[in-house]
């Protein structure tokens, strides 16, 4: 199922795809949903934590709370969750939260991405939010923190999970370097609608790419770019033509 699906799913009450996606965003915190199910606009979550360690309580809670907002599950008023260590069939911790503000929170978030006007987006609304949202906007913001201190300038677009980036210096990019660290961020900002990503890299004043790599927008960290055995990078080195460039972004960047 695709993510797009999996997020329609999540907002009619599919429990599984709500488990699904919200492991996804757990999978750096050693610890897993094994159980989701929703009854009465109640969301229960059975969490077992990995390696013998037992679900922090204090990080979880709320951490869940925000991704949940972020998914905008308006059919989800309250949580329950039980935590238990893998293999234990004894609960460490238990907890029961009211999603009050949650739910209103929501109604904002729905009002400002539906909204047509320039509007500043109000503080509560974070950064983070509104790129899991799909907002190239927050997206190109948050890359910018890695890149404008380097002197790179980026240009995004994002259609149907596939997010494309073009990258543009007064000096030539070294690949790898660059690679992981945007993919790096990517992975830090867990973007449920980015599944693939293609990085373009350029000269300022130079119309033909220096080189361009795609690969799958997973969970998994890198610390180089060479091809792994799943395909999920795909390095080429070689320069491409700018049409290829104008043909995805549909107009002529150069």
């Amino acid at each position: 199922m695709s993510q797009v699906s999996l997020l329609h799913q999540a907002k009619q009450g599919d429990a599984n795809a709500i488990l699904n996606l919200l492991n996804q965003s757990l999978a750096f915190k050693k610890v897993q949903i094994v159980v989701a199910t929703l009854e009465d606009n109640c969301l229960q979550l059975k969490l077992e934590g990995k390696h013998g360690q037992v679900p922090n309580q204090h990080k979880l809670i709320p951490f869940i709370k925000e991704e949940i907002t972020s998914l905008r599950l308006e059919i989800v008023h309250k949580l329950e969750l039980e935590a238990s260590v893998e293999g234990s069939d004894t609960a460490a911790w238990q907890a029961s939260i009211t999603l009050d503000e949650h739910t209103n929170r929501i109604a904002e978030f729905t009002h400002i991405l539906s909204a047509k006007t320039d509007e500043i987006e109000p503080e509560e609304v974070s950064l983070e939010l509104r790129a899991k949202r799909g907002e190239v906007a927050a997206i190109l913001e948050l890359l910018n923190q890695e890149l404008e201190p380097k002197d790179i300038a980026a240009e995004l677009r994002l259609d149907r999970g596939y997010l494309q980036i073009l990258l543009e210096a007064h000096y030539a990019l070294v690949q790898d370097k660059t690679v992981e660290s945007i993919r790096n961020k990517l992975i830090e900002a867990r973007l449920p609608l980015v599944k693939k990503v293609t990085i373009y890299a350029k000269k300022t004043d130079v119309n033909i790419p220096l080189w361009h790599q795609d690969f799958k927008n997973s969970n998994k960290s890198i610390s180089n770019n060479s091809l792994d055995s799943s395909g999920n990078s795909e390095p080429t080195h070689q320069p491409e033509s700018s049409s290829i460039l104008n043909k995805f972004f549909n107009r002529n960047l150069f």
